[in-house]
């Protein structure tokens, strides 16, 4: 009877990791569609900088790399978007993303920065 009370404790464990996984095209690409992208995309990049690709976030702006893939507390972007004392920038500059999105960010990051090839 434990066992199956600890087998039960963990199969529920394990499906709240589950769904606590974080999906690019629903949870990341949203926040950067609409808080980033249209300072920093296809069609204006302030400060050099496009987050609307893999390859050019990486590639950072015209004052440097802004992100460390599988290190938040290193990456520019999430020091400036968690409007850190001594980051340079606060980002976006009119008003702090909400609480989650900028979660989000930081648990992608802190993951590797997937990003999808399509």
């Amino acid at each position: 009877m434990r066992c199956c009370a600890v087998l039960v404790f963990l199969l529920g464990m394990s499906a709240s990791l589950f769904a606590e996984e974080l999906d690019f095209a629903r949870d990341v690409l949203p926040i950067l569609e609409k808080h980033c992208i249209e300072c920093h995309g296809p069609t204006k990049a302030s400060g050099g900088l496009r987050l609307d690709s893999r390859a050019d976030l990486l590639k950072g702006g015209d004052s440097g790399l802004v992100l460390e893939p599988g290190n938040a507390d290193a990456s520019v972007l999430l020091r400036a978007i968690r409007r850190e004392a001594d980051a340079d920038i606060k980002m976006p500059p009119d008003k702090p993303l909400p609480k989650q999105a900028i979660e989000d960010l930081t648990r992608w990051v802190e993951a590797g920065a997937y990003w999808p090839e399509s």
